[in-house]
C-alpha cells in the first residue's frame, strides 16, 4: 500500500538457495514482501542496501523466516550503508549456531551520511547468531525498534550505537554472552518495556544522555564516562526496579 510495490520472493526448498533472488528483489526497490515460508540462503548474502527500497517484510518472525545455513560465514547477512526511512517488519532470521566463525547480523551502518534517520524495525527476530550482535544500528535519529528479539546471539542481540530520539519498546534479549540490549552513547532514547535474562546483563547503557527506563524487567547497567560529575558513579539496578530518568 502507499504507493509502494510489492516484490515477492519465491520459496524453495533447504536445497535451493534463496539468496541471489533476494538481493535481484532488494535491488529492484520498492516494498519487499516475503509470503510464509522458510527462505535458505546459502551465498549471496551479506545482502547491500539500494536506496529505492523503502520496505522490506513478511508475515511474522515464525511465519516468514529467512535461514542462513552457511556455517563458515562470518560478518553480516545484512549490510545496509546510509539506509533512510526504511521499515523493516514480521521477519525471522535464523544463522547455524553460536559458533564464532558462523557469523551472522543485521548490521545498518553509516559511511557518508551523519545518521540512519527514520528506520523502523517492528517484530523483527534473530536466533542463532554469533557476530557481535544480532541487530546493530549505528546512530539512528527518530528511529523506532518494537516487538524486537533476539535470542542465542554471541554479542549483544540489540547494539544500537550513538542513537537520538529513539524508542525501545517491548524489546527482549536471551541467551547471550554479553548485554541483551546495549544502548551505546546517544541521547533521548526512551526504553519501555523491555527485557532482557540469561545474559552477562540485561540492559547495558553507556553515556547516554536523557535516558529513560520504564516498565522493563532485567539487570542494569548504568555506566557513565570517566570525567562525570562528582557523585556520579556506575551503578547496577536489578529485579525491574529501574528508575525513570535514569543517569
Amino acid at each position: 500500500s502507499g504507493g509502494l510495490t510489492s516484490i515477492e520472493c519465491c520459496w524453495f526448498d533447504a536445497s535451493q538457495n534463496d539468496g541471489p533472488a533476494i538481493q535481484a528483489a532488494f535491488d529492484v526497490g520498492g516494498h519487499v514482501f516475503f509470503p510464509p515460508g522458510v527462505y535458505v540462503v546459502g551465498t549471496g548474502y551479506p545482502f547491500t542496501w539500494n536506496p529505492n527500497l523503502q520496505g522490506i517484510s513478511g508475515t511474522g518472525p515464525t511465519r516468514s523466516m529467512l535461514v542462513f545455513k552457511t556455517k563458515t560465514q562470518t560478518g553480516d547477512w545484512f549490510n545496509f550503508v546510509d539506509p533512510f526511512h526504511l521499515r523493516v517488519a514480521d521477519l525471522g532470521f535464523w544463522g547455524p549456531g553460536m559458533n564464532s566463525t558462523h557469523g551472522g547480523r543485521l548490521n545498518f551502518s553509516r559511511l557518508n551520511q551523519a545518521n540512519i534517520l527514520g528506520l523502523v524495525m517492528e517484530r523483527v527476530e534473530v536466533h542463532h547468531a554469533a557476530a557481535d550482535a544480532g541487530i546493530k544500528v549505528d546512530t539512528p535519529i527518530l528511529s523506532t525498534f518494537k516487538n524486537c528479539r533476539g535470542r542465542a546471539v554471541v554479542g549483544y542481540p540489540i547494539w544500537l550505537k550513538g542513537p537520538v530520539a529513539c524508542d525501545v519498546i517491548n524489546c527482549y534479549g536471551i541467551t547471550c554472552l554479553t548485554a541483551g540490549i546495549f544502548i551505546d552513547g546517544g541521547a533521548a532514547v526512551g526504553l519501555e518495556g523491555c527485557a532482557a535474562e540469561v545474559a552477562g546483563v540485561g540492559i547495558l547503557a553507556k553515556n547516554v544522555f536523557a535516558l529513560r527506563i520504564s516498565h522493563s524487567d532485567a539487570e542494569v547497567m548504568l555506566a557513565r564516562i570517566a570525567d562525570a560529575p562528582a557523585g556520579v558513579t556506575p551503578s547496577a539496578v536489578a529485579g525491574g526496579s529501574v528508575p525513570t530518568g535514569a543517569y
